[in-house]
């Protein structure tokens, strides 16, 4: 089994801990199915030693050899821990598309009892899906092929555009994605071999987000990165947060500051978390060809972040 963040006293789950607990977005994610009806969606307490961030991965032997470097004290966040970021961020995603495949699956039976023209819609729907799901798995172990030809060549860098929090962020999170539209409203195609990956951790209670981006020179992965690092120092950790809510899942959330929020507020980044679920009782969906255009005031930072970026010749 794998981990993407560690749950000892040092580690980036517990500088976001109370009481041992963080409230886990994923696991809630996973509990939806909309066929069933309106469900009250609420965070899920986890255990950051035995419950939080683990996944079938990598096993323990591998896990360690592999992400040793970045599981250290100090980090020095150069292009070489940039790879066992993107790198750990694609394990997840891998193991999470096929789990999704294989429950689209189980979903097809999902429309016993329904009338016949609603059983046809659900199959056409879950068909569609998992042609989607397959194609994004392809792509993402296209990907894997290329980082472990890089690891094994001694080729172990990605490009990467780093952010250093001067204090801590209440959130850690690691995951992947394909860019569809970006911080200055350009969409980019529905499937590409365009990916990017984001971890948000912690180390001497100061929050890092590293973002690593995979694909063609000048394309829709370098310009998204391209845009977020375009907004002012002072936006970006509200930037990443809604970014973070709504294009991944493994997210660990602080407890009490969760609890603080305005519920009106609350429910517009709950309505984020679900971009693309189609539920009754959280209203539409988020139209992503707005979608981070007019984000919520949510995270402000008092001191502006350090950036850095880092851009590799040779990008697939």
């Amino acid at each position: 089994m794998s981990i993407t963040f560690r749950g000892d006293y040092s580690g980036p789950l517990s500088s976001i801990a109370d009481n041992g607990k963080v409230f886990s977005v994923v696991d809630k994610i996973r509990d939806f199915n909309t066929l069933e009806g309106d469900r009250k969606f609420e965070l899920l307490l986890k255990g950051i030693k035995k419950e939080a961030s683990i996944f079938p991965g990598f096993c323990g032997v591998h896990d360690d050899m592999f992400f040793k470097p970045i599981e250290k004290q100090r980090v020095d966040f150069n292009e070489f821990h940039a790879f066992l970021f993107s790198y750990r961020a694609l394990g997840y995603e891998l193991q999470r598309r096929e789990k999704l495949i294989e429950s689209r699956n189980i979903d097809r039976e999902l429309d016993a009892g329904f009338d016949f023209e609603s059983q046809v819609r659900h199959q056409e729907s879950i068909n569609s899906i998992i042609v989607q799901d397959t194609l994004i798995l392809d792509f993402l172990n296209e990907w894997k092929k290329t980082l472990d030809r890089r690891y094994f060549q001694n080729q172990q860098s990605e490009s990467y555009f780093l952010v250093e929090f001067e204090e801590l962020l209440p959130f850690v999170t690691c995951g992947a994605f394909m860019p569809l539209v970006d911080f200055n409203g350009n969409r980019y195609l529905q499937l590409s071999t365009e990916f990017i990956s984001i971890n948000v951790v912690s180390y001497n209670k100061k929050s890092k987000a590293i973002i690593t981006y995979f694909g063609g020179k000048r394309g829709a992965a370098e310009k998204f990165v391209d845009s977020l690092a375009s907004l002012s120092k002072y936006a970006l950790a509200n930037a990443i947060f809604h970014l973070t809510l709504e294009q991944l899942e493994n997210i660990y959330i602080r407890p009490v500051w969760w609890r603080s929020i305005d519920q009106t507020l609350k429910e517009k980044l709950i309505k984020r978390m679900l971009t693309g679920v189609d539920l009754k009782s959280l209203g539409e969906q988020i139209n992503a060809r707005d979608t981070y255009m007019d984000l919520e005031p949510i995270l402000s930072t008092k001191l502006p972040p350090k950036t850095k970026r880092f851009c590799i010749s040779d990008f697939t």
